[in-house]
């Protein structure tokens, strides 16, 4: 399988890892993320397994990618808000009208996150609905 086929999960997590709500946490799968980058063969185990003590709902957001990516690389197209494991008000999205930029809300009360291309805050995606509505 060539490399750009692969599901870019190291980079999905790295985008989360600031923001887990436990230090311990974010500090092990750094550890992972660094032995995956090495190219450690027991990295990927590591990884997975760390994947599993994830919030929910940062688990439930990977899968989403997951699932988006796949259909992608099998060239289905896939319509916005067509795979959606997250609720909206667990899900921050870029204010800018057509960025299909998330993230999911990791615990209440958190700073919202930047987006990666605009560099503006995300909003919940309630509240983008609240004014597409």
């Amino acid at each position: 399988m060539s490399e750009e086929n692969l599901f870019p999960q190291e980079d999905f997590i790295q985008r989360i890892l600031p923001r887990l709500p436990s230090k311990e946490q974010q500090e092990l799968l750094q550890g992972v993320l660094e032995r995956v980058a090495r190219g450690d063969p027991e990295a990927g185990f590591d990884l997975d397994d760390a994947v599993l003590n994830l919030p929910p709902v940062a688990q439930d957001w990977l899968k989403e990618k997951y699932l988006i990516h796949e259909r992608q690389r099998h060239g289905m197209e896939t319509l916005p808000g067509q795979i959606s494991l997250l609720p909206a008000s667990q899900r921050w999205v870029c204010p800018e009208e057509n960025c299909p930029e998330d993230e999911p809300v990791l615990q209440e009360g958190e700073e919202p996150p930047e987006c990666p291309h605009h560099h503006r805050r995300m909003i919940r995606a309630s509240q983008k609905e609240d004014h597409a509505g």
